[in-house]
């Protein structure tokens, strides 16, 4: 079945996810140097939408900073998102990006929600790559200057060029090893972070497979992928992640029952749920619970 696959375009060809830096404090302070410190956080603050609150505005560079902020449009208006960079341009001594380029970003955004091109999203083929491609290049074309292209897009584009350079030694019928012979061969040819980038890539991707195993074959698997501290580390995420997620199931259903309590007016409710976040999550989930109940609220209406 064809259709319009615009959302997929990252999870095929980039696989990415948006950097998120946190900074404790290593070294004591003196009272202005906190006062000071407090101040810029606050404004920082300001700046996110609530999802955010628990990190930092990433500003490693352009493309990074503006993912940053574009990644809080569940929450926030694009205008508000404008003027959120605006805001943190005027502010930041180190800022990496300027008003204007964002605008044009978010042009682009916005056009390439729209692109048409048409594929099968579940067995694409290096001619629809080659397509999908295209269109990508051409929309940067259309939006950004060469020297904007290379410092927004360098990377991501090379990405789609392996993803394709991969389906075409596919389509050629080759041996599991003269397959691997020649993808290692092209890839040789990439810049050491290209490189770096595709090894994580197909690690994520090894790591991903292993969780339809039963939990002694996931373990191993993770082992031998990267190591046994990084397993251990691993399995401590899973084990948060399923506390997370179970405390989720019990809140929805009583914050449920809260509101389909008619005894209690609207206050009283909203004061109830209030009290049952701080019973089941720590102070740091907070925000992150309110935000899946505006996104469940959201999905509702639609």
């Amino acid at each position: 079945m064809k259709k319009t696959a615009i959302l997929s375009i990252t999870t095929i060809t980039l696989m990415s996810t948006a950097a998120v830096f946190l900074y404790p404090t290593f070294f004591p302070v003196k009272t202005d140097e906190l006062n000071s410190n407090k101040k810029m956080e606050q404004s920082a603050s300001s700046l996110k939408a609530t999802s955010q609150q628990d990190t930092e505005i990433d500003d490693a560079s352009a493309k990074d900073m503006m993912e940053y902020f574009v990644s809080g449009n569940t929450e926030l208006t694009l205008e508000d998102i404008r003027d959120n960079v605006a805001k943190h341009h005027d502010q930041s001594q180190s800022a990496v990006v300027d008003e204007a380029l964002f605008a044009k970003y978010l042009e682009y955004k916005s056009a390439l929600a729209s692109l048409d091109v048409q594929f099968d999203t579940t067995s694409i083929s290096a001619e629809d790559l080659q397509a999908l491609n295209q269109a990508l290049l051409d929309l940067q074309a259309q939006f950004f200057s060469p020297s904007d292209i290379s410092i927004l897009f360098t990377h991501d584009n090379r990405m789609r060029e392996i993803a394709l350079e991969k389906l075409l030694l596919k389509q050629e019928g080759l041996e599991d090893e003269e397959y691997q012979q020649r993808l290692e061969s092209y890839l040789s040819e990439q810049p050491d972070y290209v490189q770096s980038s595709h090894q994580n890539q197909v690690l994520l991707q090894q790591l991903s497979s292993s969780e339809g195993l039963d939990e002694q074959g996931k373990y191993l698997k993770r082992s031998e992928l990267v190591g046994e501290e990084a397993t251990q580390r691993l399995e401590a995420l899973d084990k948060q992640r399923a506390a997370f997620e179970d405390s989720l199931e019990v809140y929805f259903a009583e914050r449920n029952d809260v509101l389909n309590d008619s005894a209690l007016s609207e206050n009283e409710q909203q004061e109830t749920i209030a009290q049952l976040r701080t019973e089941h999550f720590l102070p740091e989930q907070l925000r992150r619970v309110e935000a899946i109940e505006r996104i469940r609220a959201n999905e509702a209406k639609q």
